[in-house]
């Protein structure tokens, strides 16, 4: 068994007691990190990112693949307890043990005094693994010993006894909020009508969900509400539904739309309570911020957006804060024409590594859905994985909606458009909904229906007028219409953008409206 000690110099030591520990700062910073991981695991490519951040790609997987021979000579007889593959590097759980602080045991402050490594990517995660450190000996706990402040906790909770006709409503509800919550990030969802105190702490960051489903009349009248774990207030209330108690397909959209709704009430209290604390912080807040900010659309929200998916992965190494960042980068290219702005990071990376990571996860699915239609023009595949991430959660606008787009590319036109009200339905209550009106759009736009195309382009670019997508499709739509002073309007506001932009851009194929170039319209835009 190999002890790791991390209190004072890094120090590595066998089963006999014989300092096994590497020579280099960077194998010791490398171990260092794997300690520090949940299930002792990284990817390459994130430890390429912290420890050769200023190298090249082939460089720094050199640099990493030599790290790794310095590591397995080091440990000798024990070197089994590296495992590696062709993406992660691990350490074996069975053959290691690492003692980090404990009261008593050493200055807490003294956190592997020796390693000192230039690169800043490294120096940041040290700064960060440094606090969390000097207070792993005094974490304040939420619900029970070991559990710390900065994990949020959500408690499902009955309003009062679910009547037995009824039963499958609070099910249903159940599970889909569960199910959201999980793929957001590492969050505790404890069993419903826990015996949990209420705690008046502001530090305290959990909530309940609390359930109220009955039965009047043959109906089902159902509600959710949020109530903070702090102070008991509540945050959020959906109100009273009334819904036919017939398992009918509305029935269960309808509770579809609460339980995604209530999701984002949920993630909305839990990124607030974080706020921008980063000592304190966890993967879900960070994680939800950056979506919000990439939702603003300009250079600045996507860089800060990226930095924040970039530090959830840091936290929590989870496929959906890849399958974000991958998203980022399309987002850019679409709105800026460029991702120069932006980290340089291979994007086929990021959604290669994500799939590996989180192959079940529907947003992971919906975005190699994109990637696999974007950049590999595979209609097939992309339609493929889009359909797996709605078999996967059904209450997930993004594979809707990118379902709603290859149905257009496949001519399954009225199948289209309802994949897109679909989406448009979960999201109506949320800021950043103007974004799948372009789904919409396009969907109409591609059935020969251009005026309400243009309802939903100008509703799109009412809601988010930075969003020059949008803009795109109301120009073309207004140009095809023969309606010039409306067409010339939008003209100018894509020039600010893009002073060099005409007509013929829509033409280009390396412009980014693909969808658009497969529909009827250009042959109008042509005359």
């Amino acid at each position: 068994m190999l002890t790791i000690s991390l209190s004072g110099p890094f120090r590595v030591t066998d089963g006999a007691g014989q300092d096994v520990t590497p020579k280099s700062a960077k194998a010791r910073g490398l171990l260092a990190i794997l300690a520090l991981s949940p299930d002792y695991r990284r990817s390459r490519m994130w430890l390429r990112g912290k420890l050769w951040s200023t190298s090249g790609q082939a460089q720094g997987s050199d640099s990493l693949r030599q790290c790794l021979t310095e590591i397995r000579r080091a440990l000798g007889d024990d070197s089994p307890a590296l495992i590696t593959d062709r993406r992660s590097v691990a350490l074996d759980e069975n053959a290691v043990q690492v003692q980090d602080y404990a009261p008593g045991g050493g200055d807490p402050l003294e956190f592997c005094s020796d390693i000192d490594i230039s690169d800043p990517e490294f120096r940041a995660w040290m700064d960060s693994a440094e606090a969390r450190f000097a207070n792993s000996g005094n974490a304040p706990a939420v619900f029970s010993e070991g559990i710390s402040i900065a994990k949020s906790v959500v408690v499902f909770s009955l309003a009062h006894d679910v009547p037995e006709n009824v039963q499958w409503v609070y099910q249903s509800l159940r599970e889909n909020v569960s199910l959201l919550l999980h793929e957001g990030g590492d969050i505790d969802v404890v069993t419903e009508r826990a015996s949990v105190p209420v705690v008046k702490d502001p530090k305290a960051n959990y909530f309940f969900v609390v359930f109220d489903v009955t039965s009047i009349s043959g109906q089902a009248v159902v509600s959710t509400r949020l109530d903070s774990g702090a102070d008991g207030r509540t945050i959020w209330n959906s109100g009273q539904k009334w819904l036919p108690n017939d398992g009918s397909d509305k029935t269960i959209w309808e509770l579809h739309k609460l339980a995604y709704w209530t999701h984002e009430e949920t993630a909305k209290a839990v990124s607030d309570a974080f706020g921008e604390r980063t000592n304190v912080n966890n993967a879900f807040a960070l994680a939800i911020r950056g979506r919000n900010r990439l939702f603003e659309f300009s250079q600045e929200s996507l860089k800060d957006a990226d930095r924040l998916f970039a530090a959830a992965y840091q936290i929590e190494p989870r496929g959906s804060f890849l399958a974000w960042r991958h998203f980022l980068r399309n987002t850019a290219t679409f709105e800026h024409l460029t991702e120069d702005f932006l980290e340089p990071v291979n994007r086929v990376d990021l959604i290669e590594q994500a799939v590996i990571d989180n192959s079940t996860n529907s947003f992971v699915l919906a975005v190699a859905s994109q990637d696999a239609f974007v950049r590999k023009s595979d209609l097939g595949l992309a339609q493929a994985l889009a359909g797996d991430s709605i078999s996967s959660n059904e209450v997930n606008p993004l594979g809707l909606a990118f379902q709603s787009n290859i149905h257009i590319l496949s001519g399954e036109l009225d199948k289209s458009v309802d994949f897109a009200k679909r989406a448009q339905s979960l999201v109506a209550n949320q800021s950043y909904r103007g974004f799948w009106s372009m789904f919409l759009c396009m969907s109409y736009m591609a059935k020969g229906d251009y005026e309400t195309a243009i309802f939903h382009a100008s509703m799109s670019h009412y809601l988010m007028p930075r969003l020059v997508a949008a803009q795109r499709f109301l120009y073309a739509l207004n140009e095809a219409m023969g309606r010039e002073s409306q067409a010339m309007t939008v003209f100018r506001k894509i020039r600010k953008r893009e002073p060099d932009f005409s007509k013929q851009h829509l033409f280009r194929s390396d412009y980014p409206v693909g969808t658009m170039r497969r529909t009827g319209i250009m042959e109008l835009l042509d005359t």
